[in-house]
């Protein structure tokens, strides 16, 4: 299964303490992560804002050191015409079928309507996927 992971659900770890990624491993043993590079720029801005938490700066920090070590895969915003991120992955993940990990309540409804295949924490214990 390919999943994509939205900006908050790669927040995860570093706000709540909790590996996601182990989760995903767990409840998708052969899952292939992935993010679009709009999300990378989402993380970098939000580690160099000063007008965000600590906390946040810290968890966008961490997200983006996690990319690195699980070699996540950076998919490409060039090809696509979007009026914000949630669009993007929703049309990427239409187009090459993948499920999108994500906490954002918008985005869900919008991947929902749009049968597309979603992962999210429950109980801040383990990932369900819808």
């Amino acid at each position: 299964m390919k999943i994509i992971l939205d900006t908050n659900f790669l927040l995860i770890p570093g706000t709540l303490k909790i590996d996601v990624f182990s989760q995903i491993k767990e409840a998708v043993p052969k899952a292939k992560l992935y993010i679009v590079d709009e999300t990378l720029s989402e993380l970098r801005k939000i580690s160099r804002d000063k007008e965000q938490k600590k906390r946040h700066r810290e968890a966008a920090k961490l997200a983006i050191q996690f990319i690195n070590k699980f070699n996540i895969r950076i998919l490409s915003s060039k090809t696509t015409s979007f009026k914000n991120v949630d669009e993007l992955i929703l049309k990427i993940a239409k187009r090459g079928g993948f499920a999108v990990a994500t906490q954002d309540q918008g985005l869900k409804r919008l991947l929902r309507t749009n049968q597309v295949q979603i992962l999210i924490l429950r109980q801040k214990k383990y990932i369900k996927i819808e």
